[in-house]
């Protein structure tokens, strides 16, 4: 599947200068873990997204569900928007 984009919500800003912030957003999908912290998965949310940003998510709501944290690590104007999974070890 896609991101659902309706599904991505910003939740906190933190400002860590005049120029510069990081923002955590929430997000909840059917899609298996490994779509999600794939790169080019949240392509969608291009003009949302910054480097740095961290989503937390729930996937696989409808089966075996797994939380996920994703720092996004490059937006580029094209080309995939790059991710890295967080999701500390259990």
């Amino acid at each position: 599947m896609a991101l659902n984009i309706k599904s991505l919500s910003r939740f906190h800003e933190t400002h860590i200068s005049a120029n510069s912030h990081i923002c955590w957003f929430k997000y909840a999908t059917n899609d298996a873990k490994a779509e999600v912290v794939a790169d080019g998965y949240f392509n969608k949310a291009r003009t949302t997204l910054q480097e740095g940003d961290i989503i937390e998510a729930v996937v696989d709501a409808d089966g075996t569900q797994a939380f996920v944290v994703v720092r996004v690590d490059a937006v580029p104007a094209t080309g995939d928007v790059e991710t890295e999974d967080l999701t500390p070890a259990a």
